[in-house]
């Protein structure tokens, strides 16, 4: 058991720096990207996933609280230009970054994706210049970090985590999920596996929590945004897809629980 869970984490790893993709020589320079996006101060990666809610939720399976990094908060604070306690305060309420900047009068949530990607692409852009990255890893780069910020922004401190949402939905206990994903099988293998139940199924049910997270506390004019955000919604659902389909590092910490 002990064996799968280091494995798992190894995968999941892999399958979030490389976006899942198949080429081996892609996998190669899109994780020495991450690698070094990181290292500028970008807040993205592994070491985020832990904090960041996945199917884990963070720190324990089937719960825990999700909270903005430090580095969205500091963007935000710029954005709305409101103090980093104000703003915390106000994501304390249970509303999302994304429901703050649609809700706030002269700000979108696109634009706030877009002062948070700001600083990440001028370091990726400068890599370029350096000739430390081709313009195709970058482009790949900037891509793969944006919709994880567009994942983020879209997340609640009331962030109900994939696996609460698979015990409920799949009729199992944090206990019969966690052994039957040690038994090497997605959750979308446990859903199409299950009587009355599907991975379609799941994503769908996932989706409904996200975007009900995604717009709570949002004024009914500012919901409506929202809800047409298509770069949100779009980011979301790929994450949701790849949790219930592929797994990912998150999946990992699911599987090392006791």
């Amino acid at each position: 058991m002990a064996a799968v869970a280091v494995v798992a984490v190894v995968v999941g790893v892999v399958l979030a720096v490389t976006g899942g993709s198949g080429h081996k020589q892609d996998h190669h320079s899109d994780r020495v990207a991450v690698t070094r996006e990181r290292i500028g101060g970008g807040g993205e990666g592994p070491s985020a996933a832990r904090g960041s809610g996945g199917i884990s939720g963070g720190t324990r399976a089937g719960g825990g609280r999700a909270s903005a990094p430090r580095g969205d908060v500091a963007a935000a604070s710029d954005y709305f230009g409101i103090s980093k306690a104000k703003l915390r305060k106000e994501l304390d309420s249970g509303r999302s970054l994304a429901a703050l900047a649609a809700s706030s009068p002269g700000h979108s949530a696109l634009g706030l994706v877009e002062a948070i990607m700001r600083p990440r692409v001028s370091r990726i852009e400068a890599q370029v210049a350096a000739k430390r990255l081709s313009q195709a890893e970058a482009q790949r780069m900037i891509q793969r970090i944006r919709k994880r910020v567009q994942t983020r922004l879209a997340r609640s401190t009331t962030y109900e985590p994939t696996a609460a949402v698979a015990e409920r939905y799949l009729g199992l206990s944090a206990t019969e999920l966690r052994s039957r994903l040690h038994g090497g099988r997605t959750l979308g293998q446990l859903a199409d596996g299950t009587a009355g139940r599907s991975a379609t199924g799941l994503i769908a049910a996932v989706m409904a929590v996200r975007v009900a997270e995604l717009v709570h506390g949002a004024g009914a004019s500012s919901e409506a945004r929202l809800r047409h955000e298509t770069g949100l919604l779009k980011a979301l659902e790929a994450r949701v897809k790849q949790e219930v389909r592929e797994g990912g590092p998150a999946l990992a910490l699911t599987l090392a629980q006791p």
